[in-house]
């Protein structure tokens, strides 16, 4: 599968976690460790993110301490996701309007659940216009 690629001048995501974080310890031999999972999701979102989202809007990321772990939340200023779209985005190859010019596969936001779920966290949109905001959660971070 090829990545679509991202612009020279853009950010390069990083994330900094504790090592002793259970839900992002390190997996077995040949499988990337929780926290180059838990970039794989950043790097889907914040991407996803900025395709959708004019030159002059706005992409945030913000992480808050919820109970004994973290919500992440991307929020941007784009065209939003249509109420009938919102079901299905998180579901393999689902790619909503069929008229959008878009390089994407529709793989990111399930591989992005299902990372999520694997750690005990929850994946989610939340409502409100316009833009689209994506929160998730994880415990024990």
């Amino acid at each position: 599968m090829d990545l679509p690629r991202v612009p020279s001048q853009s950010a390069t995501p990083r994330s900094k976690v504790p090592s002793r974080s259970p839900a992002l310890r390190k997996s077995g031999r040949g499988h990337l460790n929780g926290a180059e999972k838990l970039q794989r999701v950043l790097f889907n979102l914040i991407q996803n993110a900025i395709r959708h989202t004019p030159a002059d809007g706005s992409v945030t990321v913000r992480a808050r301490p919820a109970g004994k772990g973290v919500e992440v939340e991307v929020d941007d200023s784009g065209e939003g996701i249509p109420a009938a779209d919102a079901s299905h985005v998180f579901e393999a190859f689902y790619r909503g309007d069929a008229s959008r010019n878009d390089d994407g596969a529709g793989l990111g936001l399930a591989i992005s659940k299902a990372i999520i779920e694997a750690h005990g966290g929850k994946i989610w949109l939340e409502p409100g216009e316009p833009g689209t905001t994506v929160r998730f959660t994880l415990q024990g971070v």
